[in-house]
């Protein structure tokens, strides 16, 4: 039974198996039970991609590029330094899934527990990609990212700071979200006077909004 329009480029693919697996509450079975209710060959499917888990892949990859694109085309922020441009791509990036957030709620806890996140693979290395060059503008005298003498470890712990922005997102009811422009506010402080050795208050006002949200 067809009940999805034919997917005619990249972009429709992606909205096919997004919408699939939003319906459904969980992926297809197989790639042949995914193209029988989209309505086309098994075949065509896989002159696109190589598995389900690739597709989705690509769902995970594309809100990344597509913030960096956002980014580049603001004239501002080439001129930012590193801890706005990461308070930039945070907000930047819970704006452009406001209208795919059953979407995340639905498969960022469950792709974070898979063996080694296989189908955030491509998400968390675009957001490397964009992580790396902000973190070699952070290497500094005396800083953290100077003494790790890699760029790449302090990415990596970019990465690790933007998905708890995301978890925190997601369980996230306050009004508007306030609660969440918090969370960044005072986590992007912390991270970047680790960064510079100066952490112990923005470590203690962080531990006080964290005990307020328990309250």
């Amino acid at each position: 039974m067809n009940t999805m329009a034919t997917p005619s480029d990249t972009s429709d693919w992606l909205q096919a198996y997004r919408l699939h697996v939003l319906e459904h509450g969980k992926p297809p079975a197989s790639v042949y039970r995914f193209c029988r209710d989209v309505g086309i060959e098994e075949g065509e499917f896989y002159e696109h991609f190589s598995s389900l888990q690739v597709l989705e892949g690509e769902i995970w990859a594309e809100r990344i590029h597509h913030v960096r694109s956002l980014l580049a085309a603001d004239e501002e922020y080439a001129a930012y330094s590193p801890r706005q441009k990461v308070l930039a791509f945070d907000y930047t990036f819970l704006e452009a899934i406001r209208g795919q957030r059953s979407w995340y709620l639905l498969r960022f806890p469950r792709c974070q527990r898979e063996a080694e996140g296989p189908r955030l693979r491509k998400f968390r290395q675009a957001f490397l990609d964009w992580a790396e060059p902000v973190a070699d503008e952070l290497a500094g005298e005396n800083t953290l990212a100077e003494r790790l003498r890699a760029p790449a470890v302090t990415a990596r712990l970019l990465y690790a700071h933007f998905c708890s922005v995301l978890r925190f997102h997601l369980e996230d009811e306050s009004e508007a979200f306030q609660r969440t422009d918090a969370y960044i506010e005072k986590t992007v402080r912390l991270f970047f006077d680790v960064a510079e050795f100066r952490a112990p208050q923005s470590a203690l006002d962080l531990f006080r909004f964290l005990q307020g949200s328990r309250s």
